[in-house]
């Protein structure tokens, strides 16, 4: 019995995590940013330019756990007559819904030839998790780039998630230590009616 009421807590506390109500996503232009800075150059005329991408007040999005959404987030604009140079990103996602932002830095670099020929690459620190303080938090995962040819811009998305609770490691060892209590509570017994059993035909 106590086993059964130990699986059917489990359950209850996974269920609840995975059926939370679904909550709207909102990105918005409005406290979103982004900005690069050239750290390093061995070029003529090497420049990066970002902007924010207009589509991003047209996002909207309902996600239940396990959803996620993904989007145009800014645009990124390198160039120079011919060398190479190391950038640095950072980026700021607002949310209009629910009320919070994430911050991300990237570092990245470039090659450029004739202002027309481009490629480089672009590796994000990604943001920390917004806790949305009912068992689930929302992911949000900036685009890492590795893109060469003819053309000098490119987009980078954005990817929200809504994921469960991860039971720190602690809790996960003491709900496993708990239901092997159980189990082996529900076996002794199961091992003492037969003894007693015996006894009682003696």
């Amino acid at each position: 019995m106590q086993k059964l009421l130990g699986i059917a807590l489990v359950g209850l506390l996974a269920f609840g995590s995975a059926h939370a109500s679904p909550i709207l996503v909102d990105p918005t232009a409005d406290g979103s940013d982004v900005g690069a800075e050239i750290t390093s150059s061995n070029c003529l005329g090497c420049f990066v330019e970002v902007t924010v991408s207009e589509d991003l007040e047209e996002v909207m999005a309902w996600l239940e756990v396990g959803d996620s959404v993904t989007f145009d987030f800014f645009d990124i604009v390198v160039g120079g007559l011919i060398g190479t140079a190391d950038v640095v990103v950072t980026a700021v996602l607002a949310l209009a819904s629910p009320d919070a932002s994430a911050y991300g830095s990237g570092d990245g670099g470039f090659a450029t030839f004739l202002f027309v020929l481009n490629g480089g690459y672009l590796n994000w620190v990604q943001p920390d998790l917004i806790d949305l303080g009912d068992g689930t938090f929302l992911a949000i995962v900036f685009e890492n780039l590795f893109e060469f040819g003819i053309g000098n811009t490119t987009t980078v998305s954005a990817t929200i998630s809504r994921i469960a609770a991860v039971p720190e490691p602690g809790t996960a060892a003491l709900l496993l230590v708990g239901l092997m209590a159980l189990w082996f509570g529900s076996r002794r017994r199961r091992v003492a009616r037969p003894a007693l059993a015996a006894t009682a035909t003696a």
